[in-house]
This record gives C-alpha cells, structure tokens and sequence, in this order.
C-alpha cells in the first residue's frame, strides 16, 4: 500500500495505518536523528518524538508533499529543537580517570 493510501486510512483513525507509516520510515528518521544527535539513546527518543509529533499533526497534512518529506522535515525541526535545548543546558563530568586508570569524581569546591 502507498503512503498516500495509509496517510489517508490513519487519517480517518486506522491505527494500523500509522503503524504502516512508521514501520516503512523508521530506519531513515532513525538514521537521520543519530546523525544528528550523534548518540544512540537519543536517536531512539527523537525518532519517537518525531512520530508522535507526525501523529498528533496528520490532521494537518495537506498531501501538496510526499509523506516522507513532511516526515523529514518534522524530524528535522524535532532534532533541531533538541540540539538548542542541548546548548543551552551544558553541563560537565565531574567523572575523571586518574593515573592508575580509575575512576574518580572531583569534589566541588563551593557547594553554592
């Protein structure tokens, strides 16, 4: 079946059509979002992120695309808001590896 066919079956609440959709496109939104986020973990979560997103947003699917292009583009603004997100919450390991090859945490110096 088309992805036009199973947009429009999912449309009218067929869940098994999503299920369709995402089985056909999960390995590129996988790939795209580990290429993205360069982490395995992650991909998996945005890749989810995406297809739920897609899922809540059929009904605004318009058909003037292909479904893979809405998809990649929904990916893509979903791995684009992770990797801002990501930006502005930096953080550092206080995990260091001493000479002997162990682990060690570095104490804080000011608790505040």
């Amino acid at each position: 079946m088309e992805d036009k066919q199973l947009v429009d079956k999912a449309k009218a609440g067929d869940s098994a059509a999503f299920e369709q959709l995402v089985l056909l496109h999960q390995k590129v939104v996988y790939n795209y979002c580990l290429r993205m986020c360069g982490n395995r973990e992650d991909a998996l979560d945005l890749s989810q992120d995406a297809f739920l997103k897609a899922y809540k947003s059929l009904a605004f699917f318009k058909g003037e695309s292909s479904f893979s292009t809405w998809m990649y583009r929904l990916t893509v603004n979903v791995c684009i808001d992770f990797l801002r997100s990501r930006k502005r919450h930096k953080s550092v390991s206080l995990t260091v590896e001493n000479d002997d090859g162990e682990k060690e945490v570095l104490p804080i110096p000011d608790e505040r």
